[in-house]
């Protein structure tokens, strides 16, 4: 069952884990009817000012030269470090990240599989050498 808000008139809002048709349920701090409400799920803004944002902003710029810069993406970047401000930065400027495209970690690829078809030769050969019948 999902989770849902619900907003109780006296309380305000809490969370409540209800079946998908409830549209009502009781608030668990006094007990009165409280509806549902519709809530943002999936928004995730925690991670737009991280420290390796900020580290970045202080290599690519001087704060103080920065503040009296002509180009708007550098003042910004330099007086709000957000990452929404350094991807505008890098774009304006032609950088990209070291790592790969976007700044995510780099992308580790599978490894090749052994080559089933060379072991298979190796092992038949070894078999029909362990059963090999010599007449001399």
């Amino acid at each position: 069952m999902p989770i849902y808000d619900y907003e109780c008139k006296k309380c305000g809002v809490f969370e409540s884990i209800e079946r998908i048709n409830d549209t009502w349920t009781s608030c668990p701090t006094c007990g009165k009817n409280s509806k549902r409400i519709i809530s943002m799920g999936g928004v995730n803004i925690v991670n737009e000012d991280v420290l390796h944002v900020r580290q970045s902003a202080e290599a690519l710029l001087d704060k103080e030269s920065a503040a009296r810069d002509p180009r708007p993406h550098a003042r910004d970047l330099a007086k709000n470090p957000t990452r929404s401000n350094l991807k505008r930065y890098l774009k304006a400027e032609g950088l990209r990240y070291a790592e790969n495209e976007g700044g995510a970690p780099p992308r580790y690829r599978r490894p090749e599989g052994p080559d089933s078809k060379a072991i298979t030769n190796d092992l038949y050969k070894k078999h029909r050498e362990r059963e090999a019948i010599e007449i001399r």
